[in-house]
């Protein structure tokens, strides 16, 4: 607040400044009587057109919020487990990103989540899909292609707002808009005998 009322009594400091220079320049050309009156009534007159038209001639600073909705943002360093390593389940593994998604246009519960493991193209739908499923629990030993513990997977969360979409079409594959995506990569390593 200081920094604007001082910014504030700058520019009214620099406009009486201004305008003393003028009411100066004024006085001695009536002084110095080297002009005729009509010609400082016109010479008044262009220079009050000139400060008129400035405020045309020089935009205003003017900041205006971007009506442009902003998709979800992902703090990938806030993803459980930690995102930037392979993730070995050993039991069943919680992975969430409840404390890492963001919206700055919506409510984290207008958020929509899309979770799909080995996606592929022809796959199809994600294995969960939900308006509260930011995070969401795999159990190696419940789907048999987490079972194999020489392969490594990808889970991936897809993060949509209201205006953003996931689609599945079998000729185009999956369409994604206006959204966040986590990734992480998995491996099992769990006794499922």
């Amino acid at each position: 607040m200081s920094g604007f009322i001082l910014g504030y009594h700058k520019e009214r400091r620099g406009i009486f400044l201004y305008l003393a220079g003028i009411c100066g320049l004024m006085a001695r050309l009536l002084k110095d009587h080297t002009i005729g009156v009509g010609r400082i009534g016109v010479f008044v007159t262009i220079l009050m057109i000139f400060n008129l038209q400035g405020g045309c001639l020089w935009a205003p600073d003017i900041h205006e919020r971007s009506s442009e909705n902003q998709p979800p943002q992902l703090d990938f360093s806030l993803m459980e487990p930690n995102s930037d390593m392979k993730v070995i389940m050993t039991d069943p593994t919680v992975f969430s990103v409840t404390s890492a998604v963001s919206d700055p246009d919506d409510p984290v519960s207008n958020l929509y989540f899309w979770w799909f493991v080995d996606y592929r193209e022809n796959q199809g739908p994600a294995m969960f899909a939900g308006p509260n499923y930011s995070q969401i629990q795999l159990d190696p030993c419940l789907y048999p292609q987490l079972a194999d513990t020489s392969m490594e997977h990808t889970l991936e969360v897809v993060i949509v707002d209201p205006s953003g979409k996931v689609e599945y079409n079998a000729s185009k594959g999956r369409t994604i808009e206006h959204a966040a995506v986590g990734l992480w990569e998995i491996q099992s390593h769990a006794n499922c005998q």
